[in-house]
């Protein structure tokens, strides 16, 4: 899949002001050519209205015309800054194996920020709790003494992590 995707929500809505703002224009600008006034009995008086609003009704229909046309182009880039905002997650998890000591625990010390929540697993539980104690920039860091060799074990690891 896309790293993107638009929700079926916000299609909806997208869909929706897109529909609304074109009927507009076009109501607005079909009033604005067919809007019946009154008119002096003077037959060139009739005519200079007739071609007022020919006039004003081409422009404006010129310039509905470009409107959509900009909208069209605009549209899609706000709804996908819109999706983008949607998606944007409050935290992460990490979970670390061989948590206690090197490249275990130098990624522990690395992924320690504000937002993530480290999960360490390690069968040294000693020095695992010296690594999660450095990690104090992390969100919150929960340790495991348990071998990745052991199913059951890591399966409540992973289950905690959820």
């Amino acid at each position: 899949g896309y790293p993107l995707s638009l929700t079926p929500e916000s299609k909806d809505i997208c869909n929706m002001w897109f529909w609304i703002t074109s009927i507009l224009i076009t109501v607005a600008s079909t009033y604005a050519v067919f809007n019946p006034k009154i008119v002096p009995g003077k037959p060139h008086s009739m005519m200079k209205n007739l071609l007022e609003d020919i006039l004003f009704g081409l422009t404006f229909g010129v310039f509905s015309i470009i409107a959509e046309i900009i909208f069209m182009f605009v549209h899609p880039v706000l709804c996908v800054m819109k999706a983008m905002g949607a998606k944007k997650k409050t935290y992460t998890s990490i979970l670390i194996t061989g948590a206690a000591s090197g490249i275990g625990a130098t990624l522990a010390k690395l992924y320690a920020k504000p937002g993530v929540y480290l999960f360490l697993v390690d069968v040294n539980r000693e020095d695992m709790e010296k690594v999660a104690s450095e990690c104090k920039a992390a969100e919150k860091v929960t340790v495991f003494q348990v071998s990745v060799t052991d199913t059951e074990g890591m399966a409540k690891v992973i289950d905690s992590a959820d």
